[in-house]
C-alpha cells in the first residue's frame, strides 16, 4: 500500500512539473533513492546486532538533537 501511495503522488507530482514546464533532476532522485537503500541496510544491521532498549535511546537522542538543530 505504501508504495503504491508513494508511486501515484510520485507520478502526480511529474504531471504538475511538466504542466509548469520544470524538469526533474533524475541524479537526484538517483542519490536518494540509493541513500535509502543503504539506509535499510545499515538500520536492519544494526537492529539485528544492537538491543532494542539502546536502539531507542539513540533514536531519542538523534530525535532531540535534530529538533535542536532545527528549532537553533
Amino acid at each position: 500500500i505504501i508504495a503504491i501511495n508513494s508511486f501515484t503522488g510520485f507520478i502526480e507530482h511529474m504531471i504538475a512539473l511538466d504542466s509548469m514546464q520544470i524538469e526533474i533532476s533524475w541524479e537526484i532522485i538517483a542519490v536518494i533513492a540509493c541513500a535509502g537503500i543503504l539506509g535499510s541496510f545499515v538500520g536492519s544491521f544494526f537492529s539485528k546486532n544492537i538491543s532494542q532498549m539502546r536502539l531507542r535511546q539513540v533514536f531519542g537522542v538523534s530525535v532531540l538533537l535534530m529538533g535542536t538543530y532545527i528549532l537553533w
